[in-house]
């Protein structure tokens, strides 16, 4: 036993990798097992808080050096991992994804790539399945931390003495905390991805590490029994990985359950334990960056292709494979350390891949399009990006979302008072963007002379009472949607209202919205509109790759999301003896030989995306589902 290695941070890196990688694959196995990015934040804090102290303490601390250690560490293995993908995203991805992929590729590169997701995407929402390097946040987070922390340490060490150093680092690590709570509360997107808010974590490292340096009698008493102090920290953090959820203010106050974990098995340092010896923990330990960085991929490509039980296997089984394949090939080479200039090559390498996939818009040039196939048009036309274009947005009026989808900020009552008309009586639509995307359809069927009405906000259900599961901009925008509906509902008096939202139909009581109406005396009939068919990948990528052909308008596929059936059968067993006509989009749409897709024979899709419906979606649901339904609400 090397006496001077830390076994027990080499298990607390498997159990890390071992949370992410069963939350990413199944996220009902494991409601938060994203915490172990928080528990390798602090190992990470505790490491390079070590290295830079005591070379500091000995005079020999070279930034340039540390920066070349940290490079020689990290880069490699991304890189490898990179190009790989670069490579095989030649054959596989549509132009417009490609370049995408070149642009996440380029972020992670460069080290940015955790602001470039803060803008671009949420961690939890269903696009992240799209985004190849998404996990690579982390290490960009990680790198500016690096880039940043020596000055601090520096500061303190030139200031002041040993046990004001680790005083004042503490004050310093109390006021990272009181911003990351702040930044949780007020920009939780923010709060996820950028340093300012994960730089307590990382510093409680550092606590960890001059506490070690700095016990005595007086101070030690967490260090009288250190396997007590391990096994508790382990039990925090395993705890942690089942006590929350993506609907969690995270980091911030909720994240001190995994890292404070975490800072008692650093602190406890007891290496002869079971959970500092297994042989199991500490294999996978020492593979846990590479597991990390090909895990990803690997969920991905599961996730668009369809997930099965035995996919999830598979896949855990290859991550740990090629994570311990690229660490020994890659990542453990001495020539990185050595040999700078290796290293230097296979970056300019990379980067001049992702360049020329760049300058060419996406490696658009003619070899590959023969290579793709007309299939790779169709999923480029209905890509998000490209099939919400302006006028799509004018036929959703989106302009009545309370969510700048542009921005994902909250929009103000007056900046979209235009979209709830007023007049008297007629139709009023209350919901989320899947009630947005109904309004084309059903403003189709209706007569011209009827009110229409239409008040929406991005993933906020129509409810009486505040939404519980919402955080930042999305809750702002949902809570003032809400009052502004319940505002105009009173004031227009609307023959029908029609609800519908994504999903979660079962957990919202619309019964409350029945009081209000009693409450306010209006004879308001409600009509609601169950969840659309879903799948767990963009369905129009489904139909490109395995469904292309026109004769196939109905499909059975894994990736099929069946609570979408479930919620169904639920809600009419619900509301069935309740003033609330409930209509089922499922039940028309799907039977036991699938789902219907298509609305003709030029493989027009009825969803674009995960469940959204097309124009033409909207208005084959509308003519055939809903509006035999709303019509004669409103004769009656």
């Amino acid at each position: 036993m090397n006496s001077n290695f830390r076994y027990d941070i080499n298990a607390l890196r498997a159990l890390s990798v071992i949370g992410v990688l069963i939350f990413h694959i199944n996220r009902d196995y494991l409601p938060s097992g994203f915490a172990g990015v928080d528990v390798f934040f602090v190992i990470s804090g505790y490491l390079m808080t070590a290295i830079i102290s005591s070379r500091l303490n000995k005079g020999s601390f070279s930034y340039i050096d540390f920066m070349h250690s940290r490079f020689a560490r990290i880069v490699p293995a991304l890189l490898v991992l990179s190009g790989s993908l670069m490579i095989a995203g030649w054959f596989y991805l549509p132009t417009t994804e490609y370049f995408k992929l070149a642009e996440n590729a380029l972020s992670s590169a460069l080290f940015y790539s955790n602001v470039f997701y803060w803008m671009e995407v949420g961690y939890f929402t269903s696009g992240a399945y799209d985004n190849w390097l998404l996990h690579t946040w982390s290490l960009s987070v990680e790198w500016q931390f690096y880039m940043l922390f020596p000055f601090l340490l520096l500061a303190l060490n030139q200031l002041f003495s040993a046990i004001k150093v680790f005083l004042t680092f503490v004050v310093c690590t109390c006021i990272a905390l009181s911003i990351s709570i702040y930044l949780t509360i007020h920009s939780p997107d923010a709060a996820y991805f950028l340093l300012p808010a994960r730089a307590y974590e990382m510093m409680l490292g550092g606590i960890c590490y001059f506490y070690l340096q700095h016990q005595n009698s007086s101070n030690a008493l967490l260090l009288r029994f250190p396997i007590i102090t391990q096994y508790l920290g382990v039990a925090l953090i395993v705890t942690s990985f089942f006590l929350f959820s993506e609907s969690t203010m995270w980091p911030g106050f909720w994240a001190l359950f995994p890292t404070i974990g975490c800072a008692l098995v650093l602190i406890s340092n007891y290496q002869k334990s079971r959970f500092s010896q297994n042989v199991i923990l500490q294999k996978l330990g020492l593979w846990s960056y590479s597991i990390y960085l090909w895990h990803w991929p690997l969920v991905v490509y599961m996730y668009e292709t369809g997930y099965t039980s035995v996919k999830a296997i598979v896949v855990a089984m290859l991550s740990i494979t090629l994570g311990y394949a690229s660490y020994s090939i890659v990542e453990n080479r001495r020539v990185w350390r050595t040999k700078f200039r290796s290293i230097v090559f296979l970056y300019a390498g990379v980067i001049c891949l992702i360049s020329f996939t760049l300058f060419t818009s996406g490696g658009d040039v003619g070899v590959r399009q023969n290579l793709l196939g007309e299939s790779a048009s169709y999923q480029e036309k209905y890509l998000t990006f490209n099939y919400v274009s302006a006028e799509h947005k004018s036929k959703i009026r989106d302009e009545c979302n309370f969510l700048d989808t542009s921005n994902d900020t909250a929009r103000v009552e007056s900046g979209i008072a235009d979209c709830a008309l007023g007049g008297f009586g007629g139709v009023f639509l209350w919901g989320d963007s899947h009630a947005q995307a109904l309004s084309f359809g059903i403003r189709q069927v209706l007569p011209k002379d009827t009110v229409f009405n239409q008040v929406t906000s991005s993933s906020c259900p129509p409810m009486v009472n505040g939404d519980h599961d919402l955080k930042g901009e999305f809750k702002i925008a949902c809570n003032l949607s809400n009052e502004f509906a319940r505002k105009k509902i009173l004031e227009i008096k609307p023959s029908v209202i029609v609800l519908a939202q994504r999903n979660k139909h079962t957990l919202n009581e619309y019964t409350e919205i029945l009081a209000f109406l009693d409450k306010h005396d209006l004879s308001t009939k409600v009509l609601l509109v169950g969840p659309t068919p879903q799948w767990n990948v963009s369905l129009t990528k489904l139909i490109a790759k395995k469904y292309f052909s026109p004769s196939i308008k109905r499909i059975d596929d894994p990736t099929f999301d069946e609570s979408t059936l479930i919620n169904g059968a639920n809600l009419h067993a619900k509301y069935r003896d309740k003033n609330i006509i409930f209509v089922s989009l499922t039940d028309y749409l799907c039977n036991q030989q699938g789902c219907l897709v298509k609305i003709d024979n030029q493989n027009t899709p009825i969803i674009y995306d995960y469940g959204h419906l097309t124009a033409k979606g909207s208005i084959f649901v509308s003519t055939n589902i809903i509006g035999p339904v709303l019509l004669e609400l409103l004769d009656k």
